[in-house]
């Protein structure tokens, strides 16, 4: 007997499927099974039971055929049957003692399938079988399936009779996952173990039940219905399985893409003002008729491929032009000329260089482009992300959607642009994509290399082409040069002209103006539009400016004054307006423009590798700015008042409006984190936050707080628990672990400017999350633990170390908290059981976590109080 390589898969996959069925059986016995009306007897899960180890024993005996060992060839082929020996063994044991129970269970009624198995093993005979079947999966993914592998790259398995017979599908995911590779990684482990699985679910491996497998890979249920051959177990099993594969796919898609997907990934683009009616229409005109100085756009969608080029200053419009064009349905209808009977896919991104990580990152770019063209091709998942599929997939064949729910992406810029080029070469599904991307000068990176990946892009696959937005940089200039393009600032008189019109005439006393000095009136309006030079943010500012004067029942020539007093640069213009704000109001500025620009960088220092933090929200900005960590002296964990809270944001958007003078301001936020009350904070423009942080100004900004103590992290510690009292009361909430993880980082910097423990503040923080992790009647009894051993995710298995809150400020570097705590003596060391916090200290950082460097300080801190290396575990 020869194995082809897609049998040896078959079979290491059932010895693979058996194994987990042993396993769960032991551990989670009460969870096996169950059926619509409810809990099965217990006799009736024993029955069940026995079935499906008998139906995994049949296949692996058939698998072999009928020599078995005797027939093997090869070395692997030996060790691939003993492997299925050692199954069959622990079978005819399990067997035995499920069958015994059957017969005991008659004089007497057990409580549960796992009480049963506890009577028949005891502790010891358990851990031995599952150290038995644990040793024998071992074996499989670390030896076995390596060999098998090199075969199978190395012989042409199209070829076989068993990939024949697979679907299309199964045989592209098998392609994909079977791509040779020079060194077998845990990538590879992982692709190997899906192969193994998939082919184990998906053929028609037994012969004496060739029809219930063909009803399963068929999923329909008429055949389902045809089989009357089956008893009643068998029936059963086969109605609860034979959808099992195309649900266990399903969710494997689904969860890869929940992983692709960001929450801000949207976010830019929805906050961009919207264009002003009748303006940019210019941009679906047709330039056959007529003379314009720029590449006809129309044009570029209907007919052409590679990259069109926004070009534009400062302020210009650029991102409300992107906006529209992507909100145009008129966008859709030329592109699909481009397309013609080739599904087309429409995809955006805006770069934001003022949000977060992602949204000003080339990883959150890619992200982005791959969530929107897999989720309209579900199919290409495998075949672009074939780790990742592979992975999740493995996880969940074996029935471990919590582990699938553990794994953490590799979503590295590596990664990513390996996934986009498999997108680019694949030939399976035949499309053609046009990308949107705004804001490329606001990429966080090096500009040239993007712009030329970009170029790369367009230049290999006619299938893509992209519209790109950006400042006139140089650099962009070189690479774009000869490409059709527009220069937004030169389009752009018509359209400022009516929207100076427009705005001031829907003034009732701009309307009294007119009539009154009806040649100066105009005026005023050419004199703005001539001063905008293309620049709009310019000329809505000034609009603003001119309608508070209409207010106060100007004439023209105060209006004119007024104009003549606004700089037409953007930056003296920024300037004036700081200028403007009286000198009471300045420190209260000042310390709202620190706790902005502080919350900004949340994240860099501590936080989960997977996620990625949301902007300042209002109602968080206005409890940074409370003295306490209570409510008008209220001191109880509660769900604040909806009501009330959306009271307090619009006091803070009055406040940003008349303190800061209009440079920062609230957005909408659509995040399903927060209420629809809790806007997030913007700047203005970025524009604006480049004013603000230029080295001189943000020192005249500072002045007004220094000598006073202030700091911005303390208030943002102080706000962070205020939330967590007060607005965010889900146990099982990503916010709610965010938001716990940015209290600890600004206790770190705290603790790095001040040295001041703030011991009560994290200790109401401890306080808190213990009562929302563990105090709610809704969450298993495992989650009644410390909160920091859930380890900041709701889906974890709980870790065996009892740790405290002391462990994870000794891991986030809170030297003065830490010398606090342990200042009250020795007990506090000597009462903690398991790992020793000299270990967190010294030990690699969590896999799972980015975390401060380890401070010498906080060794020596914890040696000195008897923490000697003795007490350190090798981890």
């Amino acid at each position: 007997m020869v194995l082809d390589p897609l049998t040896a898969f078959s079979v290491a996959g059932t010895v693979i499927q058996f194994v987990d069925f042993g396993l769960q059986l032991f551990q989670r016995s009460e969870e096996l099974y169950g059926s619509v009306g409810g809990a099965l007897s217990v006799n009736k899960e024993l029955d069940q039971t026995i079935h499906q180890i008998l139906k995994l024993v049949e296949k692996l005996s058939q698998s072999l055929g009928p020599d078995g060992a005797l027939g093997c060839k090869t070395n692997d082929e030996y060790t691939l049957a003993g492997l299925c020996d050692a199954c069959k063994a622990v079978a005819r044991e399990m067997i035995s003692r499920l069958n015994d129970l059957k017969v005991k269970g008659r004089a007497r009624a057990w409580k549960s399938l796992r009480a049963a198995m506890m009577h028949a093993w005891n502790r010891d005979a358990m851990m031995a079988l599952q150290k038995k079947l644990e040793g024998i999966k071992a074996l499989i993914e670390s030896y076995v399936l390596v060999s098998v592998r090199e075969n199978a790259v190395n012989l042409s398995i199209e070829t076989s009779e068993r990939f024949t017979a697979l679907d299309s599908g199964s045989q592209l995911i098998i392609d994909s996952l079977l791509e040779k590779r020079k060194e077998f990684s845990e990538e590879l482990r992982d692709q190997t173990l899906a192969i193994a699985q998939l082919l184990s679910r998906s053929e028609i491996a037994i012969v004496d039940h060739l029809e219930e497998s063909k009803a399963r890979i068929l999923g329909t249920v008429q055949e389902a219905q045809r089989i009357t051959s089956l008893n009643g177990i068998a029936k059963y099993q086969l109605l609860k399985s034979k959808n099992s594969e195309a649900i266990c796919r399903d969710m494997t898609e689904k969860s890869l893409l929940e992983g692709l997907q960001f929450s801000t990934m949207m976010q830019r683009q929805k906050d961009v003002t919207e264009a002003y009616r009748k303006t940019f229409e210019w941009i679906f005109q047709d330039l056959s008729r007529t003379f314009r100085p720029w590449s006809s756009f129309i044009n570029w969608l209907k007919y052409e491929d590679g990259i069109y080029w926004i070009s534009g200053k400062a302020g210009s419009g650029k991102s409300t032009l992107m906006r529209y064009i992507c909100d145009q349905g008129r966008t859709e209808t030329l592109l699909k000329a481009w397309a013609g009977p080739i599904p087309l896919t429409i995809a955006s991104f805006f770069f934001w260089n003022s949000g977060t990580k992602d949204q000003r990152s080339q990883s959150g770019f890619l992200r982005a482009i791959l969530f929107k063209v897999l989720h309209q091709h579900p199919k290409l998942i495998p075949i672009v992300l074939p780790w990742h599929w592979a992975k999740r997939y493995s996880r969940l064949a074996s029935d471990k959607p919590i582990l699938a729910n553990q794994i953490q992406d590799d979503w590295s810029v590596s990664k990513l642009k390996e996934a986009f080029a498999k997108l680019q070469e694949q030939r399976i599904i035949e499309m053609k994509v046009c990308i949107f991307l705004d804001g490329l000068d606001e990429y966080e990176g090096d500009h040239e290399l993007m712009a030329e990946f970009f170029h790369e892009i367009t230049s290999s696959s006619p299938n893509i082409k992209i519209c790109v937005s950006s400042r006139p940089l140089l650099v962009f200039g070189d690479i774009f040069s000869g490409l059709p393009s527009l220069r937004l600032q030169d389009l752009t008189f018509e359209d400022i002209k009516f929207y100076v019109n427009d705005k001031l005439s829907k003034h009732r006393r701009f309307r009294q103006l007119l009539e009154e000095e009806p040649i100066e009136a105009p005026l005023l309006v050419k004199d703005i539009v001539d001063r905008a030079d293309g620049v709009f943010l310019w000329v809505r500012l000034v609009v603003e400016s001119l309608r508070e004067g209409l207010g106060n029942h100007d004439e023209i020539a105060d209006l004119k004054e007024r104009l003549d007093e606004l700089p037409r640069d953007l930056e003296q213009l920024y300037d004036h307006m700081w200028g403007r704000i009286r000198g009471i109001y300045r420190p209260r500025a000042s310390q709202i423009f620190q706790i902005v620009r502080a919350a900004r960088n949340q994240g860099e220092i501590i936080r989960r590798k997977e996620d990625e933090y949301e902007p300042l929200t209002a109602i968080a900005l206005s409890f940074a700015e409370e003295k306490s960590a209570s409510i008008n002296g209220n001191p109880s964990i509660r769900m604040l008042d909806p009501a009330y809270l959306k009271e307090r944001c619009e006091k803070m958007e009055a406040v940003l409006k008349t303190r800061c003078a209009g440079l920062l301001e609230i957005r909408a936020s659509e995040s399903i984190f927060y209420e629809s009350w809790a806007g997030t904070i913007q700047y203005l423009h970025r524009t604006a936050r480049e004013y603000l942080e230029r080295p001189e100004v943000w020192s005249s900004i500072t002045f007004h707080t220094s000598g006073t103590g202030f700091n911005p992290h303390l208030c943002l510690l102080r706000s962070c628990v205020l939330q967590l009292k007060h607005t965010i009361t889900t146990p099982m909430s990503k916010s709610l672990w965010a938001t716990a993880l940015a209290a600890l980082e600004d206790a770190y910097y705290l603790d790095r400017d001040t040295d001041i423990p703030y011991t009560t503040l994290l200790d109401e923080l401890d306080s808190i999350m213990n009562f929302r992790v563990g105090g709610s009647e809704k969450l298993p009894e495992t989650y009644h633990r410390h909160w920091v051993n859930h380890t900041f995710n709701p889906h974890s298995e709980i870790p065996a170390w009892g740790s405290d809150f002391l462990f994870r400020a000794v891991q986030c570097g809170l030297t003065s908290y830490v010398m606090q705590k342990l200042g009250k003596g020795s007990k506090v060391l000597n009462s903690k059981g398991g790992r020793p916090y000299l270990d967190y200290a010294t030990a690699f950082p969590d896999q799972n976590f980015v975390l401060p460097p380890v401070k010498q300080e906080m060794v020596v801190i914890l040696l000195g109080h008897g923490q000697g290396r003795s007490s350190c575990i090798l981890m």
